[in-house]
C-alpha cells in the first residue's frame, strides 16, 4: 500500500511539473485564461507548490482578478512563512489594490521571518523602505480606484462607451487598468480604426494583427477604412488567429488580392452580415463565394471595383443564399451595365438601400423595373435616362414612385430630361423624403421649388445647384415652407439667379443649417453674406463662398469670426467659371 501511495504521489508530481511547463509557455504567448486553467491543475495535483501558487497569482493580476491573486499570495505564506517570494507577490498585490499600508504591513511582517542571507531579503527590504517613504511624502492617507470596486459587468458597460482610441489610451492609466481592459470579453469585440483622411498610411499589416489578436474569437467588427498599406497578411492573420465570430469588416481601398479575399471569406467569413472591399480587385469568382456562403450578409460595398461584371448577379450562374441582403452599393463599377436591375429584382426584391450612381446603361425601363423594390429608401444614380421600349422618364417615375412610397434619401444629378413634372410625382408619393439630390439639370424650374415645399415637410438636406432655372423666388418657397427650420444642408452652386435675399431668408428660417454652398454665385455679397452668419453662426459648421468674386476680404473675415474655430469658410478667388 505505502508503495502505491508513493507511485501515485511521483505521477502527481509529474503531471503537475508538466501542467507548469505549460503554463509558462502560455504566458509567454499571453494565454492567460490557458495558464490558468493549466496552474490550477498543477495546484490541485501538487497543493503544497510555493512556485505553483507564485504563478497563478501573477496570471491572475494579468487577467485584473487582483482578489484571487491575494488569496494565493496569503496562500504561500500559509505553506511557508520563511518563503521571501510569498511576501514580494503579496505586498505587490496589495499596492495594486491601492492598500499601501497593508503591503507595508506584510513587508515588515516578511522582513522577520525571512532569513537575512536570503538573496531576495536586500529586495524585499528595499520595497518596504521605498513604499514606507512614498507613503509618508504623500499629502493624502490613500488613493483609491473606483473602477477596483465596480462588479465586472458594470465596468465593461462604463469602458464600452469610450471611443476605440480612448480605450486604446486607458490601457496606460495603471497596470490594474492594463490588466483588466485587455482581458475583457467586452471590450474588443468592436475594433474601429477611424482616422482622418491625411492619416490613411498609418494603419498597416501589424496594427490588425496585433488588435485583432486582443479580439480573438470575440471580435465582432472591423472597420479599417481605407487603408493603402494594409496586404495579405492582414486577413491571413484574422485567419489564424482565427476570428471566425466576425460579423463586419470594412477594409477599403487595401493592397489585398482577390484570391485573399475569397479564401477569408470562406474559412471565416461565415457570419458575417457587413462587407466593405471598395476600390479592390475583387471579381466575378470571389463574388460568388460571397453571396454563396455568407448567409447572414445584410450590406455589401463592392464601389469603385472595376473587375466585376454584370453577370457576377446573373441569378443562372449564382447560387445565392445571401436572402437577407438589402444594401448594396456598386457606385462607378465600370463594367457593372443598367441591366443589373433585372438580376436584383429575382435574387434580392427586399432591397432598402441602392448606390449605383456612375454605372453605365441605366434608361427609363431602369427606372420603371425598380417599382419592385417596395421596401427601398435610398436610391442614387447618376445620368440620363434614355427612353427605352418607348416608356418616358414621366411614366417611369410615376411608376417608380408610385410603388417606392418609402423613400427618404433620393438623388438623381447630372439628368438633362429631368424635369418638372418628374418631381411633381416623386414628391407627392415619397412624403418621407428627407435628403434630395438633384443637381445639374437644366430643366428645372422654380416650380420644383414650389412642389419640394408643399410636400417635403421632413426634408433636411437639399442639393439643386448648377439648376440655372431656380431663381431666389423658388428658394425661398422652400425655406418658408414646413421643412425651412429643418434644413441642415443647402447646396446652391454655380447658380447666379442666386442674390443676398435668399441668404437673409436662409437665416431668418433656416434654424438648423450646418452647410451651405454658393460656390459661383456672383450676385451673392458680403451684405448677404453677415446677415446669414449673424443669425446662424450658432449651427453653421461649413460655408463655401468659392469663387464668389463680389464678397470682399472684410466680410469672410467677419464670417470666419462669427463661425469661430468650430465652423470653416472657405472662400479662393480663381476667376475661371
Amino acid at each position: 500500500m505505502y508503495k502505491r501511495g508513493n507511485e501515485t504521489q511521483e505521477i502527481n508530481q509529474k503531471y503537475a511539473l508538466q501542467c507548469f511547463n505549460e503554463a509558462k509557455d502560455a504566458l509567454k504567448n499571453n494565454e492567460l485564461a490557458k495558464a490558468q486553467e493549466l496552474l490550477t491543475k498543477a495546484i490541485n495535483l501538487v497543493p503544497t507548490c510555493i512556485p505553483f501558487y507564485d504563478y497563478r497569482a501573477s496570471t491572475l493580476e494579468k487577467l485584473g482578478q487582483l482578489d484571487d491573486a491575494l488569496r494565493d499570495a496569503l496562500s504561500m505564506i500559509k505553506l511557508d512563512k520563511t518563503a521571501v517570494k510569498a511576501y514580494l507577490r503579496t505586498g505587490k498585490v496589495y499596492r495594486l489594490l491601492n492598500q499601501a499600508d497593508k503591503a507595508i504591513k506584510i513587508y515588515n511582517i516578511g522582513l522577520s521571518h525571512v532569513k537575512i542571507k536570503d538573496q531576495y531579503y536586500k529586495l524585499l527590504q528595499k520595497q518596504s523602505e521605498e513604499l514606507q517613504n512614498k507613503f509618508l511624502k504623500s499629502d493624502s492617507s490613500k488613493t483609491c480606484d473606483m473602477m477596483r470596486f465596480l462588479p465586472p459587468e458594470l465596468r465593461d458597460d462604463v469602458l464600452k462607451r469610450l471611443p476605440f482610441a480612448s480605450l486604446c489610451k486607458a490601457t496606460a492609466v495603471s497596470k490594474t487598468w492594463r490588466n483588466y481592459i485587455l482581458s475583457s470579453e467586452v471590450l474588443w469585440r468592436d475594433i474601429n480604426f477611424e482616422r482622418p483622411l491625411r492619416n490613411t498610411n498609418a494603419l498597416d499589416d501589424q496594427t490588425i494583427r496585433v488588435y485583432a489578436k486582443r479580439g480573438g474569437r470575440r471580435l465582432r467588427k472591423l472597420i479599417c477604412g481605407d487603408s493603402p498599406k494594409v496586404t495579405d497578411k492582414a486577413l491571413l492573420a484574422l485567419r489564424e488567429i482565427p476570428c471566425d465570430r466576425l460579423q463586419c469588416i470594412i477594409l477599403s481601398d487595401s493592397n489585398i488580392s482577390d484570391e485573399n479575399i475569397r479564401a477569408f471569406v470562406k474559412t471565416i467569413g461565415l457570419n458575417l452580415n457587413t462587407i466593405d472591399f471598395s476600390k479592390s480587385d475583387i471579381t466575378n469568382m470571389t463574388l460568388s463565394v460571397i453571396l454563396s456562403r455568407c448567409r447572414h450578409l445584410e450590406s455589401l460595398n463592392l464601389s469603385f471595383c472595376n473587375s466585376l461584371t454584370t453577370e457576377a448577379f446573373n441569378p443562372a450562374i449564382v447560387d445565392n443564399k445571401a436572402s437577407k441582403l438589402n444594401d448594396i452599393n456598386l457606385q462607378c463599377c465600370d463594367q457593372v451595365m443598367g441591366n443589373v436591375i433585372d438580376y436584383f429584382n429575382i435574387l434580392f426584391p427586399k432591397l432598402v438601400r441602392l448606390d449605383l450612381a456612375g454605372i453605365s446603361g441605366l434608361t427609363t425601363k431602369s427606372l420603371d423595373n425598380m417599382k419592385n423594390f417596395v421596401s427601398l429608401k435610398f436610391l442614387r444614380i447618376r445620368g440620363d435616362l434614355p427612353t427605352e421600349e418607348y416608356l418616358t422618364l414621366d411614366d417611369a417615375f410615376e411608376t417608380f414612385a408610385r410603388n417606392c412610397i418609402h423613400l427618404c434619401t433620393f438623388s438623381l444629378n447630372e439628368c438633362q430630361s429631368l424635369t418638372d413634372s418628374c418631381i411633381r410625382k416623386l414628391v407627392q408619393s415619397c412624403s418621407k423624403l428627407k435628403e434630395l439630390d438633384i443637381m445639374s439639370n437644366n430643366y428645372l424650374t422654380d416650380v420644383t421649388m414650389q412642389l419640394i415645399g408643399n410636400y417635403c415637410k421632413q426634408l433636411r438636406v437639399l442639393y439643386i445647384g448648377k439648376s440655372p432655372g431656380i431663381t431666389d423666388a423658388g428658394v425661398i418657397n422652400v425655406i418658408k415652407s414646413d421643412c425651412g427650420p429643418l434644413l441642415e444642408v443647402i447646396d446652391l452652386r454655380r447658380n447666379s439667379n442666386i442674390t443676398d435675399e435668399t441668404l437673409k431668408e436662409m437665416g431668418s428660417h433656416c434654424r438648423s443649417l450646418r452647410e451651405v454652398n454658393f460656390t459661383w454665385c456672383k450676385n451673392v455679397t458680403g451684405s448677404g453674406v453677415g446677415a446669414l452668419v449673424r443669425q446662424c453662426g450658432s449651427t453653421l459648421k461649413h460655408l463655401v463662398l468659392q469663387e464668389c468674386y463680389n464678397v470682399a476680404p472684410d466680410a469672410i473675415e467677419y464670417a470666419r469670426k462669427i463661425l469661430g474655430k468650430n465652423g470653416i469658410v472657405s472662400y479662393e478667388f480663381r476667376g475661371k467659371f
